[in-house]
């Protein structure tokens, strides 16, 4: 186990490291709230970074996509869109393509 992986301990932990990352890069980004009322599988976070879309999910652990997310993830990328799942072992990788 990285030095990373005990550092965080849920899934709130990687959304505030990913949010850490929005706005070191200057990213322009929201998060939508579910409320049950709205489209299902929205990216945790919605985000505009150097004239791109992007699509953010945000795992813990084992966690992975529901049905719906993967339906929505294939939505934003079949529109030009980026749609990529963080989780504590990819958050180097976001910041990587982040400041790229």
């Amino acid at each position: 186990m990285s030095m990373q992986e005990k550092e965080l301990k849920n899934e709130r932990d990687v959304k505030d490291e990913i949010k850490k990352l929005l706005k070191l890069n200057k990213c322009w980004y929201f998060m939508p709230v579910q409320t049950g009322y709205g489209v299902q599988g929205i990216p945790d976070f919605i985000v505009s970074h150097r004239g791109f879309f992007l699509g953010i999910e945000a795992k813990f652990g084992k966690n992975t996509e529901s049905a719906w997310q993967k339906k929505q993830g294939e939505g934003i990328l079949n529109s030009g869109g980026i749609y990529i799942v963080v989780n504590v072992g990819t958050l180097g990788k976001l910041g990587v393509m982040l400041s790229q």
